[in-house]
């Protein structure tokens, strides 16, 4: 056994050199390079959704949900939607706010002070991107205890890319649909994701053309504007913009609505060594929550973390591959209990 895993090492490694040089997508400007550290926003302001906001607002505080009990509506999802439609529904949640806790740390203490709290007050309770709901004794239990508060008019506003999530936790009978932004609003958050702000430097001016191009295909969605617009500005070279619009990945695109090859872009341009060690994320079960060590001892007992030669360690080298792909957006930060 000992003679097969040291054959196998040695097999790895060249593997891995001919994959590194057979990769087309691979250009040296993007895979050698470190990306340049620029004053930009993570998240835009609003942009396009001013009529739903006020709605819900309205609905809220002197429309049709004052009277009422606990309501539960739904936004994000499209009409159909399976999951492969997304749309990016934190900018419905932005202007207002709320706590966050996990279900498992919602023991009978807490239910009881949850109630004494909401007791005598309206509350409005933002649940954001909500992927599934594994237990839906816990989701009735959750609002039978949001649901003790005397005042009428409270709301939980869910927001999911999941149609089957929506139809699950709403109460009222239909959902708020978000549909693409229109154009100039679009424009303006996906310049907003390339550049920083809005207003692109005049000195990159050659790029808006391209640019125009691009946003064609990202079907007004903020998740894709969001998403393509970080790859973006990894490299504003004329050259890097035209090989993404070039990219085989837009040809996959078979309705109107689809944005998936859009969000599948981010993968392709990621240089040799990100993609490497993303892909074993794969060996864990879906909505697993790493740990950030964790997942870098992985990476270094696979060999998949390098040392480049500049005195750095194993560990800074894995943190350093994880921070990157945490802003390509592929994991996500979350804040423990």
């Amino acid at each position: 056994m000992k003679d097969i895993v040291e054959k196998l090492q040695l097999m790895r490694g060249e593997v891995t050199k001919l994959l590194h040089g057979c990769d087309p997508r691979i250009v040296p400007n993007i895979a050698q390079s470190r990306p340049v550290t620029k004053g930009r926003i993570d998240e835009p302001k609003l942009y396009g959704r001013d009529p739903i906001i006020n709605r819900i607002i309205h609905d809220i505080t002197s429309g049709q949900y004052r009277h009422k009990g606990l309501t539960v509506i739904p936004a994000g999802c499209q009409s159909g939607g399976n999951g492969e439609d997304y749309t990016d529904t934190t900018h419905l949640s932005q202007p207002t706010s709320a706590g966050s806790f996990s279900r498992h740390d919602l023991d009978i203490t807490t239910e009881d002070l949850i109630e004494q709290r909401l007791r005598s007050k309206k509350f409005l309770l933002v649940l954001d991107d909500i992927w599934k709901i594994s237990n839906g004794d816990d989701w009735g239990k959750l609002l039978s205890t949001l649901n003790k508060s005397e005042e009428k008019g409270s709301m939980i506003l869910v927001t999911t890319r999941f149609q089957a999530i929506a139809q699950k936790v709403e109460t009222t009978g239909h959902s708020i649909k978000l549909n693409g932004l229109e154009y100039e609003e679009f424009r303006k958050l996906f310049l907003a994701f390339v550049f920083g702000d809005e207003q692109y430097p005049r000195e990159k001016q050659f790029l808006l053309e391209t640019a125009d191009k691009i946003m064609e295909k990202l079907k007004g969605s903020p998740l894709a504007a969001k998403t393509v617009g970080r790859l973006l500005s990894k490299d504003l070279s004329l050259g890097h913009w035209k090989r993404v619009l070039k990219s085989e990945g837009w040809e996959k695109q078979s309705h109107d609505n689809e944005i998936m090859p859009a969000l599948k872009l981010s993968y392709d341009f990621l240089p040799f060594h990100l993609r490497q060690c993303f892909s074993y994320s794969g060996l864990f079960p879906e909505d697993y929550n790493f740990r950030s060590d964790e997942l870098i001892i992985l990476w270094i007992g696979l060999y998949i973390v390098i040392p480049n030669g500049q005195n750095q360690t194993f560990e800074n080298i894995g943190l350093s591959n994880l921070n990157e792909l945490v802003t390509h957006g592929f994991f996500r930060e979350e804040e423990t209990m």
